[in-house]
């Protein structure tokens, strides 16, 4: 249930940067690089959460964890 809130979390943080994604599109450059750099981030925050539940310890994962223990389920 651990990882299952933080998959919520990072799920919904995606969905987020969709809507980030077609608003920031309109802005050349800078609103590229923004949308590069949230994908990119949002990517690592994923890969770290599969590395630490093969870990088989409960770690949280760095910004969304925090997020994860406000939700009960």
């Amino acid at each position: 249930m651990h990882y299952a809130k933080q998959g919520l979390v990072l799920f919904i943080a995606y969905i987020v940067a969709w809507v980030a994604n077609i608003i920031l599109a309109f802005i050349p450059y800078l609103g590229w690089l923004l949308i590069w750099l949230i994908w990119v981030v949002l990517l690592v925050l994923w890969i770290i959460g599969i590395i630490y539940a093969f870990s088989g310890e409960e770690k949280d994962i760095p910004v969304i964890g925090n997020f994860a223990k406000m939700i009960k389920l």
